[in-house]
C-alpha cells in the first residue's frame, strides 16, 4: 500500500505543510543495541523558493511523518522525527523560479547537547531519578520511566546530552522524541527515556485490512505486510500468532 513521507514546520506556534519536497532523508535512533544514541539528523530539499509561505527560519521546529492512508480508519499520519531547523542553504542559478533550498535539521536531542552543566552533583540513585536530576539541571523536560539500575554518584561538567548518555548506557535504556503523553500540542515535544525490560514480554499486534478502527498506536500492521527478521537478529525468542478470523 502507498507510503509517503511528508513534512511540516512551525512558525510562531502555527504549523504549515512543507510543499514541493524533492528529497528527504533522516537518521533516527541507534543502529545497534550496544551503541550510544546519537542526535537525530535530517535534510530536505525543497523548491521553488518563491512559493514558500511562510519562509522556514532557523530554530523553527520541524516534523517528518509517514503517511499510511490505508492502515486503519481515522489516522493517516505517524510521527517519524522531531527536530529544529539548523541551516537553510539556498541553491541559486537554476531555471527561473526553480531555485531550491536544502534545509538541515537536528533532532531535539541537540537541545540537550547545547545545555552546558557546570559542576552539577548527581547523587547515587535509581537511573530514572538521575535522568530527572539532569533534566532539572538543564531546564529541559523529559519523560523518564522504569529505571532498573542504581547509578553511581558523579559531579558533571559538560553538556547535558553526554551526561544523559552515561546514565542511558548504565541502564541500557531507550530514548526517543515524541509529544508529551496525552498532548496534541506539536509545539512541545519531549524526549522519552525508558529503562531496560520496560517493554512487555508479550505484545499484541493488531493485523487488519485497513477498514477497522484504530487500535493503540504502534500495534497495527497491514495483514499482508507482516515480516519477521531472521532468527540471528531477533531480540525475542518466541512469537505466538493467534488468528481470530480468516478473510
Amino acid at each position: 500500500f502507498p507510503v509517503t513521507i511528508s513534512c511540516s514546520t512551525e512558525y510562531i506556534y502555527t504549523w504549515y505543510q512543507v510543499n514541493n519536497i524533492q528529497e528527504l532523508q533522516f537518521t533516527k535512533g541507534r543502529r545497534r543495541q550496544v551503541d550510544d544514541y546519537p542526535i537525530d539528523t535530517g535534510e530536505i530539499t525543497v523548491g521553488p523558493i518563491p512559493a514558500w509561505s511562510p519562509t522556514p527560519k532557523l530554530g523553527n521546529r520541524i516534523l517528518f511523518y509517514f503517511d499510511y492512508p490505508e492502515l486503519y480508519v481515522g489516522q493517516t499520519e505517524y510521527q517519524a522525527m522531531w527536530g529544529r531547523i539548523t541551516d537553510v542553504r539556498i541553491n541559486y542559478g537554476m531555471v527561473l523560479n526553480e531555485d531550491t533550498a536544502a534545509i538541515t535539521v537536528d533532532g531535539i536531542q541537540a537541545d540537550w547537547g547545547r545545555a552546558q552543566l557546570n559542576s552539577v552533583a548527581i547523587s547515587q540513585a535509581n537511573t530514572a531519578d538521575q535522568v530527572l536530576a539532569i533534566s532539572t539541571a538543564a531546564g529541559i523536560n523529559i519523560g523518564q520511566f522504569y529505571g532498573r539500575s542504581t547509578g553511581t554518584a558523579l559531579t558533571w561538567t559538560g553538556n547535558a546530552f553526554d551526561a544523559l548518555s552515561i546514565v542511558t548506557r548504565t541502564e541500557e535504556a531507550r530514548m526517543w522524541a515524541d509529544l508529551s503523553t496525552g498532548s496534541a500540542d506539536k509545539n512541545n515535544p519531549i524526549l522519552y527515556w525508558f529503562g531496560r525490560d520496560s517493554i512487555a514480554t508479550t505484545y499484541t499486534i493488531y493485523c487488519g485490512d485497513g477498514t477497522t478502527a484504530a487500535p493503540p498506536i504502534g500495534t497495527a500492521l497491514k495483514y499482508d505486510r507482516l515480516t519477521f527478521r531472521s532468527a540471528a537478529e531477533e531480540f525475542y525468542t518466541t512469537v505466538t500468532i493467534s488468528g481470530q478470523q480468516v478473510s
